[in-house]
Order: structure tokens, then C-alpha cells, then sequence
């Protein structure tokens, strides 16, 4: 079962001052959520509460599907903003393709675990290809009730994303932070969007290079071609791949690059038609895939590439010779400012890969980590003194750029 008849039976005996109660205005990060989806989507609203964020997104002219597990709280919210909304617990839900969009504020939290799974592969069928599911969710390490008695599934966040990835969900951005409870406890509170799409993707191009004359004496690796066939994938990176400086490329802690492809568009309206933007490598990267990005990515994710497994270690740091390729300056600058600095991998088991197989992830790794977040830290210069003491400790992490963080604490 999806619900907990203690937690039901609260909110039951208390849906009067629970719904006109508890606060008269909607939740502030629903706009954002609607934004995403297409003028009047169809809208399922999992635990409706006090009716707010189904009129607002009545009144946005979304077509809501407004839905709870406590017949006295739809009452209560029909009543105040006549909704239609209707009774329904998550392990009901049967629809498939049926709504653009998910909104589940604080109400999934009090799913037991054991259910949860089951839920959000539900949730995933009811979405339309592409579409968008939001959730909050108190962090803890293990389910349990609060002060006031209601269940709560209390996950770890690294848990919590895995459960999603398994149900076929992509993680698009989260938010994490401390808060209050209706109880009164302090706890860490996560708020996800996530998109629906699977964890795999499709390998577009796996690319190589050799170290050339670049600029005078310097040489340089960074224009990659694309190989045919199954290429070796080893600790050292692919073979044959070439780095001209492996002081600050290659070697087992930066054996693989991936620049997303989806960059190159970006890329492209400010520098204009280039022709490294044509080509998958152009950026020196040695796997081409479009689809993920350096929000969607964390430290320590693991991955299966082809046959071989390789595991994320640290967000590239753009230098002088992009500039050089490209012909243009300021790119370097532009890269630290919009965090599109691409990522490297380890490899944790060699491997053969090809253009046309997968890249699958099979792990999230620092889940409150992604790569945009240590990039803004270390490159960007952006961390406080608690990320710098949480980047010294983070084991997935590069030694070199774990060094970086403890310097920067003294």
C-alpha cells in the first residue's frame, strides 16, 4: 500500500484548520514548474491539501487533475475553491501518457519506502514523453514518524536519485536545504525536478587525437576525429588518444573527456558558424552524446560506456588553447561564467566502446555534487567555507582539485 492509515487518519481528523490553516498563498516554486510545460497541459496533482496549488493552476488555465488520499482534505479543498478534485492514493494511479506534468508537494514524503518505488514508476507511465514531475521530500536515513505521528520515508538524497534514475526518471536540477517541519524538528529538506527520460544514452561518436603544432612551440590533442569500430578504453584514457600537456589532461584521473554536444548550439549563436562546431570532437572531447549536461551530472556518478565502467571525476578547467582554436577570446571567460565547462571520467574497469553504443548510468555518485556546483566552487571562486571543507572530504573528487579546496580553506 501507497499510504499509511495513521497518517491518513490525521489528516483526516484535522482537515478543517489543516486546510484553511496552513497558509494563503501557493507554493512559491510552482510557477517555475508550470513554466516548463505547454499552455494548458494537463496537470496531475498528487496530495491536493488546501486546494492552493490547483487554483493557481486553474488560474493559469492549466487543465488539473487535483487528487488526494484523505476524503475529508478534497472536501475541504473543494469547498474552498471547487476543484473537483478526488480521491486517490498513489497506488492508484493508472494512467499512462496522460499529463504533461507531476506536481507532488509535500506529499510523496509520507509514501512508505517500500511502496515508493512502485509510485514513481506509476508517476513515469502517467507522463507524456518529455514531460515534467516536481517533489519535495524531508532527508533523513530512514523511514520513521515524526513528533506529530505522520509517516515519513526519510531518504538520503543519494537514495532518493537512485530511486528515480531506477524508475526511468532523469534528474533535471534539485534543491537542497534546511527548514523547519510542521513538527517543529529542523530538518534537510530536497526539492527535484526531474524530466522523463530514461539513463541511457546513445553514443553519437567516440573521438581521438594526436598531439600536433598548435602555436608556435606548443602542441595540442584538442581537435578529436571521430574512429570507426570498437575502440580500447584503459585506465590511461582511450587507445590510441594523445595529450599534449598531461599535467592538466589524461592520466588515470582525467582519462576521458565528454563536452556535451548540446553546447555546440549555444556555442554557435555567439560565435557564429565555426567549423570545430561541426565536428563531435570539436571541443577536445573523447565521447560525443547529447542529452546530458553538467546540471544532470554529479561527482562519482558511475557509468557504463560500452563495456567498460567509468566513474566522474572532476569538471574540466578551460585554458588558453579554446581561445586558439576557436579564434575568439573570450571563450574561456564566457565558460566560467555559464559553467559549460564539460567534465572528465576515471576508468574504474577497462573496456571496449563504439559510436552506436550506450552510455547507461548505473550510479549516482555526490548527489548534492553535480558538476556545475564544483565547477562554480573551484573555477568560478564561488564556494563558501562549508563547500570548501565538504570538497576537501569528497572522495569521488580529483585529489589535485581535494588539494585545491583544503588550500583555499587556509
Amino acid at each position: 500500500m501507497s499510504t499509511d492509515p495513521d497518517t491518513i487518519a490525521f489528516y483526516q481528523a484535522r482537515a478543517p484548520n489543516w486546510v484553511f490553516h496552513s497558509g494563503d498563498h501557493h507554493s512559491h516554486q510552482l510557477d517555475a514548474f508550470l513554466d516548463r510545460l505547454p499552455p494548458g497541459a494537463r496537470v496531475l496533482e498528487l496530495g491536493c491539501g488546501g486546494g492552493r496549488d490547483a487554483a493557481r493552476m486553474r488560474e493559469r488555465n492549466f487543465a488539473v487533475d487535483a487528487t488526494d488520499a484523505t476524503p475529508a482534505i478534497v472536501a475541504r479543498a473543494n469547498q474552498a475553491f471547487n476543484l473537483g478534485a478526488r480521491v486517490m492514493a498513489f497506488h492508484e494511479l493508472e494512467a499512462e501518457a496522460a499529463y504533461a506534468g507531476v506536481w507532488a508537494h509535500a506529499s510523496l514524503l509520507h509514501c512508505p519506502r517500500a511502496a515508493l518505488p512502485d509510485v514513481l514508476a506509476r508517476i513515469h507511465r502517467a507522463l507524456m514523453p518529455g514531460g515534467w514531475h516536481f517533489a519535495s521530500f524531508k532527508l533523513g536515513t530512514g523511514e520513521g514518524r515524526d513528533l506529530l505521528g505522520r509517516l515519513h520515508n526519510f531518504p538520503a538524497a543519494a537514495w532518493l536519485i537512485g530511486a528515480y534514475e531506477t524508475a526511468g526518471f532523469r534528474v533535471e536540477a534539485t534543491e537542497m536545504y534546511a527548514g523547519k517541519a510542521s513538527d517543529g524538528t529542523q530538518r534537510d529538506l530536497d526539492r527535484y525536478h526531474r524530466e522523463q527520460g530514461m539513463s541511457i544514452w546513445t553514443i553519437e561518436a567516440v573521438c581521438t587525437g594526436t598531439a600536433r603544432p598548435f602555436h608556435g612551440a606548443e602542441t595540442s590533442a584538442i581537435a578529436k576525429r571521430p574512429r570507426e569500430g570498437a575502440v580500447q578504453v584503459l585506465t590511461e584514457g582511450l587507445a590510441p588518444d594523445e595529450q599534449a600537456d598531461r599535467s592538466v589532461h589524461g592520466g588515470p584521473e582525467m582519462a576521458l573527456h565528454l563536452y556535451p554536444l548540446d553546447h555546440h548550439a549555444w556555442w554557435r549563436e555567439r560565435i557564429g558558424d565555426h567549423p570545430a562546431l561541426d565536428e563531435p570532437g570539436g571541443f577536445g572531447s573523447n565521447i560525443a552524446v547529447s542529452g546530458l549536461n553538467e546540471d544532470t551530472v554529479h561527482i562519482g556518478d558511475r557509468f557504463r560506456l560500452g563495456t567498460a565502467l567509468i566513474e566522474v571525476s572532476q569538471p574540466r578547467q578551460p585554458c588558453w588553447k579554446i581561445e586558439h582554436r576557436f579564434g575568439h577570446k573570450g571563450m574561456v571567460a564566457a565558460i566560467v561564467a555559464s559553467g559549460r565547462s564539460g567534465w572528465y571520467f576515471r576508468v574504474i574497469e577497462p573496456g571496449e566502446v563504439a559510436a552506436g553504443d550506450s552510455l547507461e548510468r548505473i550510479a549516482i555518485g555526490a548527489a548534492t555534487w553535480n558538476v556545475a556546483r564544483v565547477f562554480r566552487a573551484l573555477v568560478g571562486g564561488k564556494a563558501t567555507p562549508d563547500e570548501l571543507a565538504e570538497l576537501t572530504e569528497l572522495s569521488p573528487l580529483t585529489p589535485r582539485l581535494r588539494e585545491k579546496a583544503a588550500a583555499k580553506r587556509i
